[in-house]
Order: structure tokens, then C-alpha cells, then sequence
């Protein structure tokens, strides 16, 4: 009988950056020579099935995905889990999730018409070659601010653009409290504090400020008031652990 190799030999399939004694610095997260987003994607494509089951992201599907989104000049940025990677520690996830501006909808799904599973007016589904892509048009001000302001990389050799850091957090904040399952809640307040803790030097008073305003702005009625504000107090707790709460956004 065929003995699996463990886990831990992970060194035999990849080449990680110089491991220290005490890992403070999020390049040592990273895979040798790779951005984040390029880890993510490696990550999510080698590991996604470690236990079993189909393998859920492939590196060449997510490169053809994101040619031909470019190709026919769709104005969109990488959103999600592989946007955490981008931002703060890679981790492996299920899907290649993408903010598209609206009017810009019709035209994904008809560019992937052969790949088309199921939508609504929240998210159009696509399962491309085993890689599943989750498509959300940018409808409300804070998804078409978050678009605008998207910065540039490359995922090997291939152009593209993830949300910023400011804008990630405002996503995940904004999906807590509907999280039916505690574990996918409990995996984007870890992601949040990801994001905190390895964007100090970079997030200011200013952009908790931003994050503050468009969550609570979400609520329209007395229940989403009372849960974005209790992600906001999370949010103002997580920046005391992170001593980062100077940054705290006031609910006065």
C-alpha cells in the first residue's frame, strides 16, 4: 500500500521564502519570487484538495481568466481571498471572487456563456475549468469607489488589479453578520486582522473613517444598523489588540 506523503513536506513541492526563527514580516509568508496574489493563487492551486476531493483552482485557468478579462477591456479588480493574499498572508480559497463595473455584467456572462452555472441580481457564478468565478457588479457607491481606486499588479506576467486594503475591509465588515456559518465569519475577521496587522504603516485615521462611514451607511433598517455597529465595535476592539487604537472610528 501506497504511503500519502504528510503535509509537512512542503519544502518538496515549494519553494518558500528563507524562513526566520520568529516570522514578524509578511514577505515570509510568501512563496519565493511571488507577489501575494501569485502565492494565493499557488497556494489555493497545490494545496485546495490536500484532503481529498476535486482540485478546486488552477493557476492557468485563473491566467486565462483574468487574458480574457483584459482582452475585451472588462473594468474590473480581484476581490475576496485571493485579495487577502495580495494585502496581508496567503491562504488557499475556493474561488477567483471579481468586482466589475455594472453595466459591464451582460458582457462577462457573455464572454463566458459556456461556463455560465447560476446568478442573481448579487453575484452570476462561472465554473470555468474546475475554477469557480463569482462575478459582483459594482452597483452601490462604496463597490464603484472601491473599483475606481483598485491598484495594479500582475499575477506571472498577467496584468491586473486588486481592491485596495481600505476597501477589502469595508467587503468583509459588510459580510459578517450574514454569515450563516460561524466558521466563514470567523475566516473574515481573521482575514481583517490580517490586513490590520501587516498594513500598519499604511492604513490611517482617514481610511477608518471611510471603512466606519460606508458600513454603518449600509444600514436601512433598525436590525442592519445594530449589527453593522457591532461589527464597527469589532473592528474598534481588533484596532486596540493590534495597538493600533489611535485609529478607532467613533460611534458617538
Amino acid at each position: 500500500m501506497k504511503t500519502k506523503r504528510p503535509l509537512s513536506l512542503l519544502k518538496d513541492q515549494l519553494d518558500f521564502s528563507t524562513e526566520t526563527q520568529d516570522v514578524d514580516t509578511r514577505k515570509d509568508y510568501l512563496l519565493k519570487g511571488c507577489n501575494g496574489l501569485e502565492s494565493a493563487v499557488i497556494i489555493s492551486d497545490r494545496f485546495g484538495n490536500a484532503f481529498g476531493g476535486p482540485k478546486v483552482m488552477d493557476v492557468e485557468v485563473v491566467k486565462f481568466i483574468l487574458k480574457i478579462l483584459n482582452e475585451n477591456e472588462i473594468n474590473y479588480a480581484i476581490i475576496g481571498g485571493l485579495a487577502t493574499g495580495q494585502h496581508a498572508i496567503p491562504r488557499t480559497t475556493h474561488d477567483v471572487d471579481i468586482l466589475i463595473a455594472s453595466n459591464e455584467v451582460e458582457k462577462v456572462r457573455r464572454i463566458f456563456k459556456n461556463y455560465y452555472k447560476r446568478g442573481t441580481e448579487v453575484v452570476r457564478i462561472f465554473d470555468i475549468k474546475g475554477t469557480q468565478l463569482d462575478v459582483l457588479p459594482a452597483k452601490l457607491r462604496h463597490r464603484m469607489q472601491a473599483l475606481e481606486d483598485a491598484v495594479e499588479t500582475e499575477l506571472f506576467g498577467v496584468k491586473t488589479k486588486v481592491v485596495t486594503v481600505r476597501d477589502l475591509i469595508v467587503f468583509k465588515l459588510l459580510a459578517i453578520p450574514d454569515r450563516p456559518e460561524l466558521d466563514k465569519r470567523r475566516l473574515d475577521e481573521a482575514d481583517i486582522t490580517s490586513l490590520l496587522r501587516h498594513n500598519k504603516n499604511k492604513i490611517s485615521k482617514e481610511d477608518i473613517e471611510y471603512i466606519g462611514q460606508n458600513v454603518i451607511a449600509m444600514g436601512y433598517t433598525k436590525e442592519d444598523v445594530k449589527k453593522y455597529r457591532e461589527v464597527i465595535q469589532w473592528l474598534n476592539e481588533t484596532l486596540d489588540l493590534l495597538d493600533m487604537g489611535d485609529l478607532r472610528y467613533s460611534m458617538d
